[in-house]
């Protein structure tokens, strides 16, 4: 869909034309829908005066997302399995273009939605109303600017489509207001919205019952665990609190991280048996790697986890994990 030629000569009529810079960028990516979370930043959007004047689902393909990330690069794309690349290839995301008559709609939408570091943004941006849990789980982007609405708006929509839109001074599509554009309801629900570090703990609890009945870790271990999963709960708001809660469960278990790994590995594999769920070996594997997060950059964690369906229980769980590894970068 991404024409260049017809993306330049976009720019070239409408990047300085008075009005140009109501409109800006935007869309919300999987996660954001998969959690029913990108109707109500629209609500929230509505209220602060922006307008819907087109809508569409899109699904990006790792060339074109680059082509919106590529000119800041601001969440390490360039990393062999970087979150964006996941997150972007689970389903379709909500691409629209937004109006603020009278106002620069790229710097207002800033504004609004705060950094996508959850430790350099304030309670009342969008981004923290809507617990958007890391830096690469952000939720949304928006464009920085007028060129980059016009250039990035190019990977969801024709160039035909903008110069029509552009042209008509904003009026709305059909397709703004459709119900059939309508965003579909929570894939996952948000009765539990773990913070990154929370869910970090919630794995190792996991693993813990999986082995229960082949393989216990020891009391010493898990206690911790169960201690610190009640204190994230109350600190799912507070990403600095909560990364010193989980830094001080990675201190207490160093003691007893190690035999319970040696033990695993040493566990006997039971012939004939393919539930690898209860596997110790592999277990092992995981609770080494939560414990020596920076180990991730040489896992390929689809092998690890991929067999273990009851610790990482979908798409969704499955980006949260490599997000939260990805703070102890």
């Amino acid at each position: 869909m991404r024409n260049p030629a017809s993306v330049s000569d976009l720019v070239e009529t409408f990047g300085s034309r008075p009005g140009s810079e109501e409109f800006v960028f935007t869309f919300f990516d999987p996660y954001a829908i998969g959690l029913g979370l990108a109707e109500e930043a629209l609500a929230f959007l509505e209220r602060e005066g922006f307008h819907a004047v087109d809508r569409r689902f899109v699904q990006y393909t790792q060339s074109s997302i680059e082509a919106v990330y590529s000119p800041n690069r601001p969440i390490a794309l360039d990393k062999t399995w970087a979150v964006p690349s996941e997150v972007y290839l689970l389903e379709s995301s909500c691409a629209l273009i937004l109006r603020t008559p009278g106002r620069s709609a790229s710097a207002e939408f800033k504004a609004l939605k705060g950094s996508a570091d959850p430790r350099k943004r304030s309670p009342h941006h969008l981004r923290s109303r809507l617990q958007a849990p890391t830096r690469a789980l952000s939720l949304m982007h928006s464009s920085d600017d007028t060129r980059a609405t016009l250039e990035e708006a190019a990977t969801a929509f024709d160039p035909r489509e903008l110069r029509r839109l552009l042209e008509s001074e904003g009026q709305p599509t059909r397709r703004a207001t459709s119900a059939v554009q309508r965003l579909p309801g929570a894939v996952v629900g948000r009765t539990w919205r773990p913070s990154p570090m929370e869910f970090l703990v919630h794995l190792r609890l996991r693993l813990a019952e999986e082995v229960e009945l082949v393989a216990p870790f020891a009391d010493d271990l898990t206690a911790p665990w169960r201690e610190a999963a009640d204190q994230l709960a109350a600190l799912r708001s507070e990403p600095a609190a909560s990364r010193e809660v989980y830094l001080r469960v990675v201190a207490r278990e160093a003691a007893w991280v190690n035999d319970a790994v040696q033990a695993g590995l040493a566990h006997p594999r039971r012939p004939g048996m393919f539930d690898y769920r209860v596997e110790p070996a592999l277990i092992a594997g995981v609770l080494e790697l939560l414990h020596h997060p920076a180990l991730y950059r040489e896992t390929d964690l689809t092998r690890l986890i991929g067999p273990l369906g009851a610790l990482v229980r979908n798409a969704y769980e499955r980006v949260l994990l490599r997000s939260a590894l990805q703070e102890f970068e």
